[in-house]
């Protein structure tokens, strides 16, 4: 057992909940009721509206197209907001009861060349939550809507 001073979290970021710790108790995360990859890939397919992003206002979040993230197929998508979109390779399963994707991306910000990774979980109000990581830049989190 790690050594702590008393008073001292046992994890480090116990005092926010971590990431699914945010998704269970800000955005209504529930456990999945999907099981297996080809029901959790099902769970997602389909165009979702981004909504809201932490790092950029809501007015530019449609600058070059309207902002949404695809899930296609098995294991295809595509990203897109203000001046960034990108082609996903996905992969579908669960962490901690919850159906997830994620994803690795390319594609063009400002038709720079750009990549990174991101994830994505469903949460029980029908919303879609998760965040995207730009290789070397920005990163934020993100709530969509089913289009």
């Amino acid at each position: 057992m790690p050594f702590r001073l008393s008073g001292q979290l046992a994890h480090p970021q116990a005092h926010r909940g971590g990431a699914f710790g945010w998704i269970k108790t800000v955005a209504g995360q529930d456990k999945t009721k999907f099981r297996g990859r080809d029901r959790v890939g099902w769970a997602f397919a389909g165009r979702w509206r981004i909504v809201e992003m932490d790092n950029w206002d809501n007015d530019v979040l449609d600058l070059v197209e309207e902002a949404h993230l695809t899930f296609q197929g098995t294991a295809d998508g595509e990203i897109a907001f203000v001046a960034l979109k990108g082609f996903l390779d996905v992969r579908y399963g669960a962490r901690d009861g919850s159906a997830c994707a994620e994803f690795s991306w390319e594609g063009q910000d400002e038709s720079d060349p750009v990549c990174g990774r991101g994830w994505a979980a469903l949460g029980s109000a029908g919303r879609l939550v998760g965040h995207i990581y730009v290789h070397n830049g920005d990163d934020s989190g993100f709530v969509c809507e089913r289009d």
